[in-house]
This record gives C-alpha cells, sequence and structure tokens, in this order.
C-alpha cells in the first residue's frame, strides 16, 4: 500500500468511503389486478418495463430511453391565503 500510495499520489482507500452513485431504481408502479404490478425500473439511464407478482415474473419491454435525469424534487409550496374581496360589481348600475 506504500508503494502505492507512493505512486498513485492518494490511498486508495479513499475510494471506498466515497459513497457511489445510485445506479438503479424504481421509476414508476401500477397495479394491474389483486396479484400483479408493473414495475418500471431504471439503471444506468435505461428502462425495462417488468410485469411481476403472478406465477412468473415478466419482461415486457427493455432498453427503453429513460427521461434525462430532473434532479431532487422540490420542497412543498405554501400558498399564503389571500384577503378576501368583495365581488365585482359588473352590469349593475
Amino acid at each position: 500500500m506504500g508503494v502505492r500510495t507512493f505512486f498513485l499520489g492518494k490511498s486508495s482507500s479513499a475510494n471506498f468511503l466515497r459513497p457511489r452513485e445510485k445506479r438503479l431504481g424504481v421509476v414508476e408502479t401500477a397495479a394491474v389486478d389483486g396479484k400483479r404490478k408493473l414495475l418500471l425500473v431504471r439503471r444506468d439511464d435505461v428502462e425495462h418495463l417488468l410485469i411481476i407478482g403472478g406465477p412468473v415474473d415478466v419482461v415486457v419491454e427493455t432498453g427503453i430511453k429513460g427521461r434525462p435525469h430532473l434532479g431532487p424534487p422540490l420542497d412543498d409550496v405554501i400558498i399564503a391565503k389571500a384577503e378576501s374581496r368583495p365581488a365585482p360589481d359588473y352590469g349593475k348600475t
């Protein structure tokens, strides 16, 4: 390890402490019936459509180009309650 540190300039143990980028995730799910679910799974920006929960799990479609990452979801928006005001008096004279 000392020789590696000498030639590379830093310890390789730093790579083990760094969190890895998430490569796999469930994009969306939908219930087909009481037992089966339809799953859209993303791995490395490619999506795969699966049906799970029946006698066998089935890959419906693979190699779907995923949407670009939009970033983390935003915080909830709180809308302030506006003061009530009287309705306009249209057409009344």
